[in-house]
């Protein structure tokens, strides 16, 4: 199973209302992930009746990041009976666990983020990235709502901020990781205005380990 594993990385745009939570629910059902992260989940506690209303009975283990006020927060949860998830570490705008197939060898990281709105905390965010690294050796997976794109044609309007930019593309060289494709889509979030911004900034990166680990995985 855990050859090519179904991951849902998803910025729900919060878990309070529980409309809401029914509606990713059933689209949780429908897709039957082995993993889900959910981010800007928004609130302050996941509680296990949370989690049972937003994923369903078979989703029991859950690691989470509470929000600060009314943003952010990060859901990961995983299917015990094909997955294990341990050693987590739950930064500032990510969580980073330990996925262990059940009853095989492969283990890797995964990394679950939202990436903070303000330009100096999202530098702040990418050393916090590099020390993870630094500190956990095999295939690494990491992916969600980064909030930072690579390049102008992330982006349909010219409002950019270059040095971000840079320092995202340096982090991702550096760490020598793989922008995986995105199959169908051009950009991630929309503003939903009369005249839209659009943005490609949920993104998924992984190792040359981890993809060679998982090579019939693609993003969709």
């Amino acid at each position: 199973m855990d050859c090519n594993p179904k991951i849902i990385f998803w910025n729900v745009h919060g878990l309070n209302s529980g409309a809401k939570r029914t509606a990713v629910r059933s689209v949780i059902s429908a897709a039957a992930p082995t993993i889900v992260c959910l981010q800007e989940t928004k609130p302050a506690h996941v509680t296990d009746s949370i989690v049972l209303n937003t994923l369903g009975t078979l989703f029991e283990d859950f690691f989470f990041l509470p929000a600060t006020g009314t943003r952010g927060g990060v859901l990961l949860a995983w299917l015990r009976s094909h997955v294990s998830l341990s050693n987590p570490y739950i930064g500032e705008h990510h969580i980073t666990a330990l996925v262990s197939p059940v009853g095989g060898a492969g283990h890797w990281w995964l990394t679950g983020v939202y990436g903070p709105q303000d330009d100096e905390a999202k530098l702040d965010f990418l050393a916090d990235l590099h020390d993870v690294r630094e500190s956990r050796i095999g295939p690494w997976l990491l992916g969600g709502d980064f909030n930072m794109i690579t390049s102008a044609a992330d982006k349909n309007t010219p409002n950019l901020n270059h040095h971000v930019m840079s320092r995202f593309r340096r982090f991702i060289a550096d760490e020598e990781l793989r922008d995986m494709y995105l199959h169908g889509r051009r950009y991630t979030w929309s503003s939903e205005s009369d005249t839209p911004t659009l943005v490609w900034n949920g993104r998924i990166l992984c190792t040359s380990g981890w993809e060679i680990a998982h090579p019939h995985c693609l993003l969709h």
